[in-house]
């Protein structure tokens, strides 16, 4: 599972009579739409993976919450006349996905790993100063917990090390009532551990 990383937002010194100097400039001249030069160079916005050039269909705005605050976005839709393969090639770049940035997403998911939904927009926005209601978190959580148990599920390497650990395995599980939306409901967790017979003697005796 790719690992959540925040765009690369900085605010700038612009000349407004030009607009250089912007991250709005810059996301255009990723996009081939101010920069001659990279109008040249076909930049790999523009370059549709079938090997042919991508049609410019226009700019559209879009908001981000970020972990700076909240920013407005102009990025150019490019779509390929020749296989149909499309999309807004600085969204991709910035690592755009939602209206919450990488970097927002990962403190929502920190802060629901160890306080309510309510409580953890009213902690993000006295540390962090990100304002990001209670139901947001919620999803932001649940969609990255589901993601994380099918990459868990998939990917060898996600359980390699306990694989290869040394010892004995053990298995502990507990459980608990959750007052949920539907009433109240059992929730279990369980873990494996791996002992050496040594150490665990240690530690029992120490």
């Amino acid at each position: 599972m790719p690992p959540l990383m925040e765009p690369f937002w900085r605010s700038r010194t612009a000349r407004p009579e030009t607009g250089e100097g912007t991250d709005v400039q810059n996301a255009r001249n990723f996009d081939g739409q101010t920069s001659r030069s990279s109008r040249k160079k076909s930049p790999a916005g523009r370059t549709c993976s079938c090997g042919l050039k991508k049609a410019h269909h226009g700019a559209k705005r879009r908001r981000l919450v970020t972990v700076v605050g909240e920013v407005q976005l102009v990025r150019v839709y490019f779509r390929c006349t020749a296989c149909g393969e499309s999309g807004y090639a600085a969204d991709t770049r910035f690592g755009v996905d939602g209206r919450f940035s990488s970097g927002v997403q990962r403190l929502a998911c920190l802060a629901a790993a160890s306080w309510s939904f309510d409580i953890s927009s009213q902690r993000l926005e006295e540390f962090c100063g990100v304002c990001i209601a209670d139901n947001s978190i919620r999803s932001i959580a649940q969609g990255h917990g589901a993601k994380m148990a099918a990459w868990q599920n998939s990917d060898p390497e996600a359980c390699c090390e306990f694989r290869e650990a040394d010892g004995e395995v053990e298995f502990a599980t507990d459980g608990t009532s959750v007052n949920t939306t539907s009433g109240w409901r059992e929730m279990k967790i369980g873990i494996f551990v791996a002992h050496r017979v040594d150490q665990l003697w240690n530690c029992q005796n120490a």
